[in-house]
């Protein structure tokens, strides 16, 4: 059986941040399945419902910033990654499979997204590399 490698965001879900984001396990689980699936409309729809829920939740966060960007919504996936930089502060997930190193937050992560959009944000350094975040 080959293995497949995850990327960040699907890995950080699965295993969760804290006991508190554990709770919202359930939910997000099936918003990576329907991402996973290339439904991300129904994606879209079931993160959205999870952050409602849940708005502190950073990892709800940056899989929205993920799907609004599949689904070609840059601004979109801006403002939900933006949020991540700020609430994945200190969120550390226990996998990830991205080329983030293990011990990275969800904010250094969120901020690497941004990046790659080009797209600037005051709680994000300049160097990525160099992040506070980290």
């Amino acid at each position: 059986m080959t293995s497949r490698k995850l990327p960040f965001w699907a890995a950080t879900t699965f295993a969760c941040l804290s006991l508190t984001a554990c709770a919202d396990l359930g939910s997000n689980h099936a918003g990576v399945n329907q991402y996973l699936a290339g439904d991300y409309r129904a994606a879209q729809t079931t993160f959205m419902a999870n952050n409602q829920r849940s708005p502190d939740r950073p990892m709800t966060q940056f899989n929205l910033g993920l799907t609004e960007s599949a689904l070609g919504n840059r601004d979109g996936a801006i403002g939900y990654y933006r949020q991540a930089a700020v609430s994945g502060r200190g969120s550390v997930p226990d996998i990830n499979h991205e080329r983030h190193e293990l011990g990275d937050t969800v904010a250094y992560a969120a901020c690497g997204k941004l990046a790659a959009m080009e797209a600037t944000d005051s709680n994000c350094p300049h160097d990525a590399r160099m992040s506070s975040n980290r």
